[in-house]
């Protein structure tokens, strides 16, 4: 007998997960910005060795299971099926990919707006 196995909503939960907060740029800044705050607490884990085991358990399916679970409280599976086609789109990698140019600016010119704030 053979086992298939169905796409789920957490399979695509995880996806989706993948997608908006794994993407690879955004995973490289979340470690970088993890291997900084780790080295001000005196701790060095900036070897590539190191950082390619973060990425692997950061994507690994059961350190994202239980976040994909909680998608089952607010979304059905027509909408995490929905919501995984628009970030996997070819229109949000471009925007994605953009993302700094446009945004970064935004970032730099909102904290200038809070340190004037008196």
């Amino acid at each position: 007998e053979i086992l298939m196995i169905k796409n789920t909503n957490s399979n695509n939960a995880i996806e989706l997960i993948k997608a908006i907060y794994f993407n690879p740029k955004a995973l490289k800044v979340f470690i970088d910005t993890t291997v900084k705050q780790l080295a001000i607490s005196g701790k060095d884990i900036s070897d590539e060795n190191t950082k390619e085991k973060m990425a692997f358990i950061f994507l690994s399916n059961n350190f994202l299971k239980p976040f994909a679970e909680k998608f089952k409280a607010f979304f059905t599976d027509e909408e995490t099926d929905l919501l995984l086609e628009i970030y996997q789109s070819d229109l949000m990698a471009k925007l994605l990919k953009h993302s700094e140019e446009v945004f970064g600016t935004l970032h730099a010119e909102m904290t200038k707006q809070v340190e004037n704030i008196s």
